[in-house]
């Protein structure tokens, strides 16, 4: 067993320096705007607040490009390390653990820290009109979404399972909170409220799943637990440990809006601002599948003949359970919903295959489906009614929307043409590398399901680019969608890597993934 000794210097603190720029952020934050009411309550019709928002905005944003210049920094540094040292020679700065082995700063957790820090910073910076469209000043938003990213960053470095417990603790209580930015809305209050005891209950089920790892291994740490599977024979445990891996796993499908856990996300997706929901598709998500992957692929690998069945089922049913009600729906943030829990079918397909190849296949997907909602809640959150300013509720809102907006309707055609998986786009190589990775690990069934699941999407997603550009609506309603310069320069640029995916990035991003991979094992 391993020795329970602190040993912390100040090297361990040099790798948390975005996640402590997030926390300067805050009290930068906190302190203008104590400093601009002066301790005083002031109504959010007035100037001031209004003013307030705008500067801790702008603070917020200046913090994020500068943590994300640290990751950059670091990503290149440990990138040339790699690729520079001899896989004979070694190097630590390749899997550098910190506070005792509790947080890990390797090429795996810095890269995907990098995408987290950038996707945040986009939907941060796309909220800032829809919030001017609502007529609310929501001065606490980006205070709470630094907070959040924070608590996010941590779980992808977590080496932990305590240190993971507290930071989906802390980005749950902050979604909680943002939930509510718009309090006056009856729906926005009721999303709060379920998500907040939904997530208690799935917290208590992780909670347990937890006590139950230290109760088998008498610790929470990922090394000393692979460790001791390594050495131990389980055989004569294997109930305990089946118990152990169910309530993990029932704590993050909830977290991830994956079978059986799924039924409250069209609801709350309904009743939360639109910027907290594009929070629910990517950043959570993203966070929580990164940790998970690594969890079951390197602490709990020999654990495969327990999980990769919850994996599989929850896999095949969420595929098809998203595909069908999609099919019927006709409100758009529910549509995303569902279309969400089909996408997080094939995300999960990694961890049935239970090897590098399978998940890096998963990896590449997700950062595929990372890519397509950003710029889909780019153009979302950035668009109106010109004469009432209503946001796009129902699908329908979708027909002449070409008109008005012939340039974004391209692009919009190009995101949902790499949703149903249309050759050449990204999408349909990213399906089509996680079905063949699957299917060479003999899982015939989860292949044979995702394609029927992927033809019906293809059904429903085929059925907006009709509405788009062949459709009218009865009314003289017009949406129009007005970006920044960084929001137009974005979309650019992620369209390109979705057009010249297989051209260009396919080859580069499966290699960086093997180097990655390379130094987590």
């Amino acid at each position: 067993m391993f020795t329970q000794t602190v040993n912390i210097n100040l090297v361990d603190f040099l790798f948390i320096i975005p996640e402590i720029c997030l926390l300067i952020s805050v009290l930068h934050c906190l302190y203008q705007l104590a400093k601009g009411t002066g301790g005083r309550q002031i109504p959010r019709v007035s100037i001031k607040p209004v003013y307030l928002a705008d500067l801790i905005f702008r603070t917020t944003y200046s913090y994020l490009q500068i943590a994300l210049l640290i990751l950059s920094a670091f990503l290149l540094g440990i990138s040339l390390d790699s690729w520079l040292v001899t896989e004979e020679d070694g190097s630590d700065w390749l899997n550098f653990m910190a506070f005792n082995h509790q947080m890990s700063f390797d090429l795996y957790s810095i890269f995907f820290k990098f995408i987290l820090l950038f996707t945040v910073k986009t939907i941060l910076s796309a909220s800032r009109r829809y919030f001017l469209i609502k007529n609310t000043v929501p001065i606490e938003f980006p205070i709470l979404i630094q907070l959040f990213t924070f608590f996010i960053s941590i779980l992808i470095s977590a080496n932990d399972l305590i240190i993971a417990f507290i930071a989906i603790i802390g980005f749950s209580l902050t979604t909680y909170v943002l939930i509510l930015t718009d309090f006056s809305n009856h729906n926005s209050r009721e999303a709060a409220m379920k998500y907040f005891y939904l997530s208690a209950l799935s917290s208590g089920f992780l909670g347990f799943g937890i006590w139950l790892t230290y109760l088998i291994f008498l610790s929470t740490n990922f090394v000393e637990i692979t460790w001791i599977l390594q050495v131990w024979d389980f055989t004569g445990h294997i109930g305990l440990l089946s118990l152990l891996v169910y309530f993990l796993l029932f704590g993050f499908f909830f977290k991830l809006a994956a079978f059986p856990c799924h039924l409250w996300a069209a609801e709350i997706y309904e009743g939360s601002p639109q910027p907290i929901m594009a929070l629910f598709v990517l950043p959570i998500k993203f966070g929580v599948l990164i940790f998970v992957f690594k969890l079951f692929l390197v602490v709990f690998k020999d654990l495969y003949f327990i999980w990769s069945f919850i994996f599989w089922f929850s896999s095949l049913c969420s595929m098809i359970f998203g595909a069908l009600y999609a099919l019927v729906e006709k409100r758009l943030r529910k549509f995303f919903a569902y279309s969400s829990i089909n996408q997080m079918g094939f995300l999960l397909m990694g961890l049935v295959g239970g090897v590098i190849q399978t998940v890096e296949a998963s990896i590449i997907f997700l950062i595929i489906y990372v890519v397509t909602n950003l710029v889909l809640f780019i153009i979302l959150l950035n668009t109106s009614d010109l004469r009432t300013q209503r946001p796009l509720l129902y699908l329908s809102d979708l027909k002449s929307f070409a008109k008005s907006n012939t340039l974004y309707t391209i692009s919009f055609a190009v995101l949902i043409f790499s949703m149903a998986g249309i050759p050449p786009l990204a999408g349909f190589f990213g399906k089509y590398f996680l079905f063949l990775s699957v299917f060479e690990q003999k899982y015939y069934s989860v292949v044979v399901v995702g394609m029927i699941s992927s033809v019906i999407s293809t059904f429903y997603y085929l059925r907006i680019i009709k509405w788009l550009w062949f459709e009218e609506l009865p009314t003289k309603v017009k949406f129009y969608t007005q970006l920044t310069p960084f929001l137009k320069i974005t979309i650019i640029v992620l369209e390109l890597f979705l057009v010249t995916y297989i051209f260009l990035v396919n080859n580069i991003l499966y290699s960086f993934l093997d180097i990655i991979f390379l130094t987590l094992s």
